[in-house]
Parts: C-alpha cells; sequence; structure tokens
C-alpha cells in the first residue's frame, strides 16, 4: 500500500485475496487502541492496579503499564530481554470486565468497525473459549492495511475523522461523539 492505495498484492501456497492471515503479536496492537479508547473516555485508569479489576491478582501487585508498549521488555544494552503476553491478556480481561464484552466484541466495535473493513476479523480462541488476545487475531491483509492508512491519516479516512491518534493513543469517535461500551 501507497498513499491509500494499493500498489502490489501476491498470495501464495493457495492464500487468496479473502484468505484471513494470522496477525501474531500485531494483535497487541488492537488491544493498545481499545485500552486508549476507554482511557480517553475515562472508563479506564492507567494509574489502578490490575487487581482493582481483577480481585484474583491481588496477591501480584501486578500494575498496568500502558506506556511501555504492547509487550513488557528489558532491552537496554546488556541487560536481560523478556518478551512477555501475560501482561496483554491481563488488559484483555480487564477490558472484559470493564465492559461486559467479548474481545471480539470490543474491538469491532471500537476499532475494526471504523476501518471499511471488506471482510470479517477473528480470534483464535484459548481452551476455555476466551479469545487470545496477545496474538490470536486473523484478518485479510487489505483490512490490515486499511487500519494502518487510518492511523496514518491520524484516524481520518477522507473527510471522516475516526479516531484521534495523540502520541499511543488512538481514540474512536463517531458523529454523535466519543462512542462508549
Amino acid at each position: 500500500m501507497h498513499r491509500g492505495a494499493v500498489v502490489h498484492e501476491m498470495y501464495r501456497d493457495g492464500t487468496q485475496r479473502h484468505t484471513p492471515h494470522f496477525n501474531a503479536s500485531a494483535a497487541k496492537s488492537y488491544i493498545g487502541l481499545t485500552v486508549a479508547t476507554l482511557v480517553h473516555q475515562g472508563l479506564l485508569d492507567r494509574s489502578a492496579r490490575a487487581s482493582a479489576h481483577i480481585p484474583e491478582l491481588a496477591w501480584n501487585r501486578l500494575r498496568r503499564r500502558h506506556d511501555r508498549g504492547p509487550a513488557a521488555q528489558t532491552d537496554r544494552p546488556g541487560s536481560e530481554f523478556r518478551y512477555e503476553n501475560g501482561n496483554v491478556e491481563t488488559l484483555a480481561e480487564i477490558l472484559r470486565r470493564i465492559t461486559g464484552l467479548t474481545t471480539s466484541a470490543l474491538l469491532s466495535d471500537m476499532v475494526w468497525s471504523k476501518t471499511g473493513a471488506e471482510e470479517d476479523a477473528y480470534y483464535v480462541l484459548d481452551g476455555d473459549g476466551v479469545e487470545v488476545a496477545c496474538g490470536g487475531f486473523s484478518a485479510t491483509a487489505r483490512d490490515v492495511a486499511r487500519l494502518g492508512e487510518l492511523l496514518r491519516h491520524g484516524g481520518a479516512v477522507g473527510d471522516r475523522q475516526r479516531f484521534r491518534v495523540c502520541g499511543w493513543r488512538a481514540v474512536a469517535i463517531t458523529r454523535g461523539g466519543l462512542r462508549g461500551p
């Protein structure tokens, strides 16, 4: 994609334009967009402990750190590198508890429906039937490119603003203002 137009497209191994592609860890960014929206709406406090929403974690004293990016990591020269998915799964559970919606329904409402996607996207479910938020998202390449293009333009498609983007924050909006769960 270049300046909003597909300039080259090729599919291999039996895949086609309408074949969903596994997004792996890019899925963390989609959770981040949803978190940013809820923070902006005042429904999620970035400074609150995860245990405020998930009492089962009270023993852990885990804090949510949205400003560190999608995965907690230590990457200073000479230090240990750790790539973790647990913090994203914790965020997804917090989102489910705050909104009462599944990860799929929440992402669809706050992010995916704003992209102009041509195809449905989906999450892989774990053994308990819960979406794998840290990497289980699949969508077509074109629709993922649409989301990238939307973010590249500060959340606008044509003359219609769909997100407000400020640094790491992106806030979904509708004609009537902010849209909440």
